[in-house]
């Protein structure tokens, strides 16, 4: 008699209960959902008061920008088709939701860290950062998405293990068969990324102290320069803190020989990811009205905020705009 032919593996997210991964999908819908309402809010804002165009806003809306995608990607939570309550029965919206997951989430921290690395080139420089540099960021951000986005598709054709791209439970992503490559081809990425942010900001933090300390006479400006490093380090803590669940959840595999994350890690992780670009977008609506608040209460007299958030052709020698 021949023997019962073995049954395919269950894909991650029809290992889990089903209430869990309804549970999960509910937080997606709804993070994502505000989080989207948010971004559109901070692009709203600055493209209506000309104020706000300035360098360091610009690359703010490119980084909100992309976490307006990844929230539009993944609001409807994955979308394998053999996945719970499947929207799809075919796989190539699995595979677009895959590939623009890894495109833009690396494309979204590429751009935390050059708003970082701008606010260094503001604070040690006596001269306006040129807006020729958004030529190099823009090489670098979709660079570094576009390379270890294709490297997906070179492993696969090399370790042919079958579809890189399948469920990851929260999403279509890097499916199980190049589990490792999830933190390899993301994670690390995301955190050389955190810590050289740290870093310029540790040094951006010894560069004011040293101001303050020295000379007086800048230190009018200095503040200035220090109110749009709030802004941005506030943006930069609210990358580790999304990260950091993410990051113990894909790790957890690895070293609970082979069993999956419990599922507060994965409801923590799906309410962390979910949750950044409206953490983020809060985060500039209140310094903008916080801003805003400032130069109303003095009455008409230019702050030094509202001279630092001037475009560079009005102002004077000496004065950097972000």
């Amino acid at each position: 008699m021949a023997a019962a032919a073995t049954p395919p593996p269950l894909s991650p997210s029809n290992r889990m209960p089903i209430d869990q991964f309804d549970k999960l999908s509910m937080i997606m819908h709804i993070a994502n959902s505000l989080s989207i309402v948010a971004c559109l809010a901070v692009l709203t804002v600055v493209y209506r008061y000309k104020h706000l165009h300035t360098t360091i806003n610009l690359l703010i809306c490119w980084m909100i920008g992309t976490k307006l995608t990844m929230s539009l990607v993944m609001v409807f939570g994955t979308l394998h088709p053999d996945a719970p309550h499947a929207l799809f029965s075919s796989n190539v919206p699995c595979y677009i939701q895959g590939i623009l997951t890894q495109f833009f989430g690396l494309a979204t921290y590429s751009w935390d860290f050059l708003i970082a690395l701008h606010c260094g080139l503001i604070v040690f420089s006596s001269e306006v950062p040129h807006r020729r540099w958004l030529v190099y960021y823009h090489m670098y951000a979709w660079g570094v998405a576009t390379i270890f986005t294709g490297a997906l598709f070179v492993v696969q054709k090399t370790l042919n293990r079958g579809e890189v791209i399948g469920d990851a439970v929260l999403e279509c992503w890097i499916s199980d068969h190049y589990k490792k490559f999830r933190i390899y081809f993301m994670y690390v990425i995301v955190w050389a990324h955190y810590i050289a942010l740290i870093a310029i900001y540790v040094a951006i933090t010894w560069k004011i102290k040293q101001v303050f300390a020295k000379n007086a006479t800048s230190c009018e400006l200095m503040k200035a320069k220090l109110r749009v490093v709030y802004k941005t380090v506030a943006l930069g803590v609210g990358f580790g803190i999304a990260w950091l669940p993410g990051t113990v959840s894909r790790l957890y595999p690895f070293t609970s020989g082979g069993l999956d994350p419990p599922f507060w890690l994965l409801a923590t992780q799906c309410a962390a990811i979910s949750s950044h670009a409206l953490i983020d977008s809060i985060i500039f609506l209140f310094f903008t009205f916080y801003q805003f608040k400032v130069e109303t209460a003095k009455d008409g007299e230019n702050s030094e905020m509202v001279i630092y958030e001037t475009v560079p052709s009005q102002i004077g020698p000496g004065y950097i705009s972000a």
